[in-house]
C-alpha cells in the first residue's frame, strides 16, 4: 500500500476524495507501527510505503528563485 504524505503541511492524498486532507504526522507514524507489527505476524500482508510528496499547499506556496552558488539576499551574512 502506497500513502503520499506532505510532511511538511502534515497531508496526505486521499484516492477516495480526490485531494489533500489534513494527517497528523502522530497518526501516520501510529499506522506505520500497526503496519510494522502486522508484517512482523504476517509476512505476506502488504507493506506500507509512505511516499513523501509535496501537497497543494506547497504547490500553491511561490518559493524564491535559485541563486547562483555565493549570491546572498543579506540575510546569511558574516558579521565583521
Amino acid at each position: 500500500m502506497v500513502l503520499r504524505y506532505c510532511r511538511q503541511h502534515e497531508r496526505r492524498w486521499s484516492f477516495t476524495q480526490q485531494c489533500w486532507i489534513p494527517f497528523p504526522q502522530a497518526r501516520l507514524q501510529a499506522i506505520q507501527a500497526y503496519a510494522a507489527r502486522l508484517r512482523a505476524t504476517a509476512p505476506e500482508a502488504p507493506a506500507l510505503t509512505v511516499h513523501d510528496t509535496g501537497c497543494d499547499v506547497c504547490a500553491a506556496t511561490p518559493w524564491p528563485l535559485a541563486q547562483s552558488p555565493g549570491v546572498t539576499n543579506g540575510l546569511h551574512r558574516r558579521a565583521p
